[in-house]
């Protein structure tokens, strides 16, 4: 009995010890680097990465977390007399295209994905809903063009789950 309660002791403390607190994670290869103004951290063969999202949070699980820095406009404003916003950006479902002019003018929207694919193509008038949820996850090139199809503005856009 007193053996047994021995070795029941030893392991307990020697599980207890093998707990710890801090992230870790096993990967196959991966570092850390920095400098005064940045910092670059890296893994291979983290097996375990998921992303959740819904209209107003993203929740991504796994040791590594993607920061995005997603510039909107890839150019200057080339006709100034029409705004063109969208939103969300990075999106998961929809994407929301709303253009401000003095005229209402139709307007030419054409995605394409980054090997410079057009996947999809619309003309609308003021505002459009663009369903994207059927695309990977990727980054996709978004091109504005006005009724004499001279190009008011490039997006990059960001589709995450």
């Amino acid at each position: 009995m007193k053996q047994t309660l021995l070795l029941f002791s030893i392991l307990l403390h020697y599980i207890g010890l093998s707990q710890t607190l801090s992230p870790e994670v096993l990967a196959t290869s991966g570092d850390y680097f920095s400098n005064v103004n940045n910092s670059l951290s890296w893994t291979i063969g983290e097996c375990i990465t998921e992303t959740y999202s819904n209209s107003n949070n993203i929740l991504t699980q796994g040791f590594q977390q993607n920061k995005f820095t997603i510039t909107t406009s890839l150019d200057e404003n080339t006709n100034s007399a029409i705004s063109v916003f969208i939103y969300p950006n990075p999106a998961s479902a929809f994407l929301n295209i709303k253009t401000v002019s003095a005229s209402l003018r139709k307007l030419k929207v054409d995605l394409f994905d980054i090997s410079g694919k057009l996947v999809h193509s619309e003309i609308f008038q003021n505002t459009v809903q663009l369903n994207i949820s059927e695309y990977s996850n990727s980054a996709y090139i978004l091109k504005v063009y006005d009724d004499d199809n001279t190009l008011v503005k490039i997006f990059k856009l960001q589709k995450t789950n």
